[in-house]
């Protein structure tokens, strides 16, 4: 199964997070957006299975990214940080030395397209 996943971040962010999925074919890049609210249209409308947003940006735009997350039920959402190697996934799970398999796990998508409702903290 492929999962849809659309990106939220800055520069060498979103183009290192691009470069290093697409070599994955369980994986589509459908967007990559610089701001949450660039990318609302899109993830409201449902079609991305999995959003990764840079920490930095999460952090900024927790009340965007809850909305988001009430909105939109099955959305998986990622948050990474670079600086710290960790990750976020929004049901408030979080793994430390996180490597690219790791991330490739936390992007499998069940089946039935769905995910636990929860926040970002």
């Amino acid at each position: 199964m492929t999962t849809r996943v659309l990106i939220i971040g800055q520069g060498l962010f979103s183009e290192g997070l691009t470069r290093l999925l697409q070599d994955f074919p369980t994986v589509e890049i459908i967007g990559v957006f610089d701001t949450c609210a660039s990318a609302r249209e899109l993830v409201t409308q449902g079609v991305p299975d999995a959003l990764i947003i840079d920490h930095a940006q999460a952090s900024m735009h927790v009340t965007e990214l809850n909305d988001l997350l009430e909105s939109v039920e099955s959305l998986k959402v990622i948050s990474l940080t670079l600086s710290e190697n960790k990750m976020a996934i929004h049901n408030r799970q979080q793994l430390a030395d996180v490597t690219l398999p790791v991330l490739m796990q936390a992007l499998q998508v069940s089946d039935n397209r769905s995910a636990t409702k929860g926040g970002l903290e």
